[in-house]
């Protein structure tokens, strides 16, 4: 059972796996755009990497993902600077 290996109880575990669906969208969607706005793909491609280092680590680094997915955000909204 996946919530006894991970330790999180079923309404835990439901949350984090919401929390990583909207992050794999964010990132599945952001490919079929196209168009990267206010920002370039190679600043983005390196946060996607950095995003997937995050998740890979045992344990996942869920918040740093969330926080890099957001940055990548912030720059093709033009928010911030690359």
């Amino acid at each position: 059972m996946r919530c006894c290996s991970t330790g999180l109880s079923p309404g835990e575990l439901q949350a984090l796996d919401a929390r990583l669906k909207r992050i794999a969208d964010f990132w599945n969607g952001l490919h079929t755009c196209g168009d990267p706005d206010a920002t370039t793909w190679e600043v983005l491609e390196s946060l996607e990497n950095e995003v997937t280092e995050c998740l890979y680590r045992s344990p996942p680094n869920v918040g740093c993902a969330e926080s890099l997915t957001a940055q990548a955000a912030l720059l093709i909204a033009g928010f911030i600077d690359p």
